[in-house]
């Protein structure tokens, strides 16, 4: 696995620290959300087709599978 970035990894430690008290509810409810699996039926046909297109082949069949991690990015110019 590639190292990650010095400066990244330093201000994700900030934040761990200085979110520390909020940060364990959002933890508690993240793991209680994976617990129950992707919910990608809730997303429309036009959002997933969006989302796979820039996808390769095998990316394609795993969200079409549809039983693996959420992962996002977002920005302030998400138009989906």
């Amino acid at each position: 696995m590639t190292k990650l970035n010095d400066t990244v990894a330093r201000v994700t430690d900030d934040i761990r620290e200085k979110s520390s008290k909020t940060r364990s509810a959002y933890l508690k409810q993240m793991r209680a959300a994976a617990s129950e699996g992707p919910h990608r039926s809730n997303v429309s046909c036009g959002n997933l087709a969006h989302a796979a297109a820039a996808c390769s082949v095998a990316g394609k069949k795993a969200l079409a599978k549809g039983d693996g991690p959420n992962i996002g990015i977002v920005t302030a110019y998400n138009d989906m």
